[in-house]
Parts: C-alpha cells; sequence; structure tokens
C-alpha cells in the first residue's frame, strides 16, 4: 500500500471485509453447555492480540456483534466494555465451573472448528494459545478446519464442534440482522449456531427478523441475550487494502 501513496497513476482504498468471532456450542454435547465455562473462555481471549495475529492490527477490535456502518447499529455498543481480557477474571470463572461442575481444568478437551482460510485460521490458533494459558494445559483445544462447503455442513452438527470461528460479512451488508440471521435463525435454517433450541434465542431472534416488530429495543434485546449468556464473542473487523487508476 505505501509503494502506491504517492504514485501518480494509482490510488490506494481500504474496505472493511469480515468481522471474526467465537461462537460457543451450548448444547449437552458440549462442555460449553456450562456459562461459567463460556465467561473464562471469553475474558481470557485477548481480541487485540488476535486481530494483531491475523491481520496485523490491519482493523478494529469489535464490542458488539455487529458493525458501526449498519442501519441497525446502536452507538451505545461503541467503546463499551465487552469481553476486555482480563485472565484473572477469566481464572475465577474457570474455578467457578469447576467447583460446579467437579471437572478439572488440565482434563478439559475442546474442539475449535474453523474454515481453512488464513485470517480464520490465525485466529484459531490464538484462541487455542489463550485456551491454553486458562487451562495450564497447552494441549486443550484440538483444531479442526475444512474447506467452506465441508465446513458450512459439520456446524450444523451439535457433535462437531465445541467453539467454531465465526467469520462475518460487513461491507456488503447493510444490517447485522444479515448476519444475525444465517447463524440464529432456527425457523428458516433449521438450526443455530449455538445449537440451543430449549426456544430461548427463537424468541430474541425472531423480533428482529420481522418488518413489523424490528426496532432499536428488538435489536438491543437481541444483543443483550447473546451477552448475557455468552452465547457469542466478536472478536475484531478485518480491513482489506487495494489500488486502482486515480480516476476511477
Amino acid at each position: 500500500i505505501e509503494s502506491f501513496e504517492n504514485s501518480d497513476v494509482c490510488k490506494p482504498f481500504f474496505n472493511w471485509d469480515g468481522s471474526y468471532g467465537i461462537a460457543f456450542n451450548v448444547s449437552e454435547n458440549s462442555p460449553c453447555q456450562d456459562k461459567n465455562l463460556r465467561l473464562a473462555i471469553a475474558y481470557a481471549v485477548d481480541s487485540v492480540s488476535c486481530l494483531s495475529a491475523a491481520c496485523d492490527m490491519r482493523g478494529e477490535v469489535a464490542t458488539s456483534w455487529s458493525f458501526k456502518t449498519f442501519f441497525d447499529y446502536l452507538d451505545e455498543w461503541t467503546d463499551r466494555p465487552y469481553f476486555d481480557y482480563d485472565m484473572d477474571k477469566a481464572k475465577g470463572y474457570l474455578a467457578d465451573w469447576e467447583k460446579e461442575t467437579g471437572n478439572k481444568a488440565s482434563d478439559l478437551s475442546l474442539n475449535l472448528l474453523y474454515q481453512a482460510e488464513d485470517v480464520a485460521e490465525a485466529t484459531a490458533l490464538a484462541v487455542q494459545n489463550f485456551i491454553g494459558v486458562l487451562t495450564g494445559n497447552p494441549n486443550c483445544v484440538t483444531l479442526t478446519s475444512y474447506d467452506r462447503g465441508t465446513y458450512t455442513s459439520e456446524k450444523k452438527s451439535p457433535t462437531s464442534f465445541d467453539i467454531t470461528i465465526v467469520n462475518g460479512q460487513l461491507t456488503t451488508r447493510t444490517h447485522s440482522t444479515y448476519n444475525w440471521n444465517a447463524e440464529c435463525n432456527t425457523e428458516i435454517n433449521g438450526y443455530n449456531i449455538f445449537h440451543d433450541y430449549s426456544g430461548a434465542i427463537d424468541k430474541v431472534i425472531q423480533p428482529v427478523m420481522a418488518i413489523k416488530t424490528n426496532s432499536d429495543e428488538t435489536v438491543r434485546a437481541f444483543q443483550e441475550f447473546i451477552d448475557e449468556n455468552c452465547y457469542y464473542k466478536n472478536l475484531f473487523y478485518e480491513v482489506s487494502y487495494g489500488a486502482c487508476a486515480d480516476w476511477i
């Protein structure tokens, strides 16, 4: 990019390419069904480090499962506390999980599923490292990657992962509901990425998706549900760069 900045022929440009976050399998098939474990992992994973590892800091850290250019983005989400990295707090939640379940962190085994591409892989490796530090077991997390088609199929199974890297679209979309619908709308998709089939997530996603009931209040309620239950932590937004003729 630097080589084009002083060019008389070409000019650099950038666009917001995608978001990356971690979603938890909250079904009975996964240890992540326990909220304390999800909170422990959310606070143990440093979004800034993930952005650095995956994109060399080309982007921004996320503070919601949305984006500032979306029409339904709420200003209150900007710069708010959002599972900010805190290993001491994370280990406190992990201790609560151990006490509640009788399990030991040293015995914990998790499968992290992601689509095979560079940014997702770098993010997965960073997450794996942070969870290893959290548990004191560097072999705690197994990484599993597939091509796009296979990943899309595998993530629909409640037994295929404990945590998965979710890549959302930014520039090509105008509303949070596109990404929310793709991952959370059981009625339309036949599954949701969290594998919560209690009906709880349906109660907050359906009012957001319906034109008559979509509002700041229903959008806020959906984000609050995801946050309060720690179903998903958005990590960062990726920037892509390019160059074009200066007359374009």
